[in-house]
């Protein structure tokens, strides 16, 4: 079996395997790179997916495995190139790499309250953190459908700016146009 070859999947220029040490194409700067397990074999494309305004990739720490002592050598570096650990002489490795991320959380409750033997329920509530597409962020949302007190009442505030985007009290079946009250299509 041949080695690994890797190309430039923009201009067809080859590229150093393994692909990990320039990160763009010295000809034409794309970052995309197609490799292929042989001549014969399927190709494997790698395309950058990274946002330009993500932070820089962190660096590695190299520590020598056998006494632990911080070395200062490339985690890229191959066995052939690395010198023994100045204090015990080994040349077994280890890489410590840190990374860190945020998460949020977000809730909403909902609640259905139905009567036995129907099929509507005569209120149905929801309130919690909804997505707005437009606004293409997370809004506060309080909503009732009160159908045995023919209420309507919704109210849709942000919360980094406490902004009220939408506030609706009104009586149900004045509320046409929205929802479930939109029109069916035959």
């Amino acid at each position: 079996m041949h080695e690994p070859t890797a190309r430039c999947r923009e201009c067809g220029a080859p590229r150093e395997v393994p692909v990990d040490g320039g990160k763009t194409c010295a000809a034409c700067g794309s970052p995309n790179v197609i490799i292929r397990d042989s001549d014969d074999g399927a190709a494997h494309e790698f395309l950058t997916l990274k946002a330009r305004d993500d932070p820089p990739e962190p660096d590695a720490v190299v520590t020598c495995k056998a006494c632990s002592a911080e070395l200062q050598e490339q985690a890229s570096a191959s066995v052939e190139a690395r010198h023994p650990c100045p204090n015990c002489g080994s040349l077994e490795r280890q890489y410590d790499l840190t990374l860190d991320g945020q998460v949020s959380a977000r809730s909403g409750l909902g609640l259905r309250a139905k009567t036995p033997g129907r099929v509507k329920p005569f209120m149905e509530l929801k309130q919690g953190d909804s997505f707005s597409t437009s606004r293409g962020r997370w809004m506060h949302l309080f909503q009732i459908v009160d159908r045995r007190n023919n209420r309507y009442r919704k109210l849709v505030t942000d919360p980094e700016t406490g902004e009220v985007l939408r506030d609706v009290d009104k009586p149900l079946t004045e509320h046409t146009g929205h929802g479930d009250a939109r029109r069916k299509r035959p």
